[in-house]
């Protein structure tokens, strides 16, 4: 029987049909970034980690609807609590220009309140947002998504598509200015960035020609006096996947490091400083050109000044292809870039959806997810996935994501693959300096293995937070055992608190612990589906 229920209680929790309300964790305030060491930390100095998931709306009404619920598009309550279940405590939302500004120089303030209420909603449930400027091939002009037909030049749009299909130029209907659906699928959009008028326009936007680069610093300064007072904002992200520019006129700048450079650079600067005119408390994450950084960004330094050196983090993302070196190896070299620029890094985008049958998208099975979050978990990077739903309308001339990349199957059931390999115990609040973060699941369940080792900071005063899911993870039972390497004599010096209901380990230290000591936290599977060990003291 009892076999038996812990089998439904797996299968609830992979299906996501039946949730608890869990307690939403004590915040840990303003997060920022220890530029020495290149790693996130919270106000009381613990070393944060975040593990989450993108919610990226993309076409009209450009955020996804909190009711009614549903499996391709929606984005609500039932939703925010299924994802906390799983651990996840951050997510990247997407803004659109086109949804904020529609008409030039009218903001939508309605827009903007529709995304403060789902990172109000997800603050309730203890999960961290950042917002993120997203654009796809630019914009709906060109077959993509992203900023408003307004601030395109209509004159450099006219030969679009232009060499793709040679010397064809889609024509656009007098109502909006856009070309038609039917057109639009007569290639991949991605493709679409290699076309003149898209490469052209986006050189406008970093030169700031007739003022497009200052609409958009504009924009940003708007956003954040918005978001500016929320609790639970990690941050804004500036751009999603940025062009390289006028490749066309300019191909230096295809070349490994030079756009980062001689484009983004000064263009982020701009944003950054319109953001930190309102608002000097949250993180700033700034993107390389995606496809051609390989060992490198270009970037010589961040786009926040001195002032807020310890507010900027690097974001990267990994698909294969483009990138074509193994996870764990890319990795290194992006964390490389974090730390020369006295940045921390994130995983913004990586493949984390069923294993759809379409040839036009990256590699996205169980096992490179699996495999791309472990080399996250070995540089202590913190990581949003793509993407929890397939998030556009059925139509429209926006990109329709590859093979509806989605955690849900088309018939509406998760991939309970995919929900365990993101659900995975990890550090997501250490009271201290990790040193080692590493989860091992073995063929059988009952001999799953996590193990955290880190070097007490004794100026935290909250507990370390270690995400533990028993059900997926440790069917046959938990047990959790810490222990401490130090020279004191005291005994009882750190306590490990499990509690199930919460899906959290809690480490406290006594006062007589030493600044520096060694702590080992370790949950092992009991070989016996019996009862669960709470707490061991040392």
């Amino acid at each position: 029987m009892l076999a038996f229920k812990v089998v439904v209680k797996l299968l609830c929790l992979c299906l996501g049909s039946c949730h608890r309300h869990l307690p939403a964790p004590p915040p840990g305030g303003l997060i920022s970034t220890e530029p020495e060491r290149g790693v996130l930390i919270d106000e009381d100095g613990r070393e944060r980690i975040f593990h989450g998931t993108n919610v990226v709306y993309k076409g009209h009404p450009y955020v996804p609807p909190m009711l009614p619920i549903d499996t391709m598009t929606s984005f609500g309550e039932e939703d925010m609590e299924r994802i906390a279940s799983w651990g996840m405590n951050n997510v990247r939302l997407g803004l659109s220009w086109a949804g904020a500004e529609p008409q030039k120089g009218e903001l939508n303030y309605t827009y903007l309140a529709s995304l403060r209420n789902i990172v109000d909603a997800l603050g309730s449930k203890g999960i961290y947002t950042y917002v993120e400027l997203h654009q796809d091939a630019l914009a709906e002009r060109f077959c993509g998504n992203g900023i408003p037909t307004w601030a395109i030049d209509t004159n450099m749009a006219a030969s679009f598509p232009q060499p793709l299909k040679g010397p064809v130029k889609y024509p656009v209907n007098e109502t909006d200015g856009l070309p038609s659906e039917a057109d639009c699928k007569r290639a991949l959009w991605a493709d679409y960035y290699g076309t003149k008028a898209v490469g052209a326009s986006f050189q406008n936007l970093y030169d700031n020609v007739d003022g497009v680069g200052d609409h958009l610093a504009n924009l940003w300064r708007e956003v954040a006096s918005f978001f500016k007072n929320c609790t639970w904002l990690l941050g804004y992200e500036l751009m999603n996947e940025p062009w390289a520019g006028d490749i066309w006129n300019k191909p230096m700048l295809a070349y490994p490091g030079v756009a980062d450079r001689e484009n983004l650079a000064p263009f982020y600067k701009r944003l950054a400083g319109a953001i930190r005119d309102v608002d000097s408390n949250h993180l700033i994450m700034f993107e390389p050109i995606p496809w051609n950084n390989w060992f490198k960004s270009g970037f010589d330094e961040k786009p926040c000044d001195a002032a807020f050196e310890n507010k900027s983090v690097y974001a990267y993302h990994y698909y294969h292809p483009p990138d074509l070196m193994a996870p764990s190896e890319y990795m290194g070299y992006r964390t490389q870039d974090a730390k020369r620029l006295r940045s921390a890094g994130f995983l913004t985008e990586f493949s984390t959806s069923w294993n759809v049958p379409d040839d036009t998208a990256p590699q996205h099975d169980l096992q490179h997810a699996k495999d791309v979050i472990a080399a996250a978990e070995s540089f202590k990077q913190s990581w949003s996935g793509w993407e929890y739903k397939v998030f556009h309308p059925s139509a429209g001339r926006h990109p329709m994501t590859p093979g509806d990349m989605s955690m849900f199957h088309p018939n509406g059931t998760l991939d309970s693959g995919i929900v365990s390999a993101v659900s995975q115990p990890y550090a997501r609040a250490v009271a201290g300096i990790i040193i080692s973060n590493k989860f091992t699941e073995a063929k059988s369940y009952r001999r799953s293995s996590y193990v955290l080792e880190y070097n007490v900071s004794k100026r935290c005063k909250l507990p370390t937070e270690v995400y533990a899911n028993e059900a997926m993870h440790y069917p046959g039972g938990l047990t959790v055992t810490v222990s401490v390497q130090d020279e004191s004599r005291f005994l009882h010096r750190a306590k490990a608190v499990y509690n199930a209901t919460a899906r959290i380990v809690l480490v406290t230290h006594s006062p007589y612990i030493a600044d520096g000591a060694r702590v080992t936290l370790k949950m092992e599977s009991k070989q016996m589906l019996a009862g669960l060990v709470i707490e061991t003291l040392v």
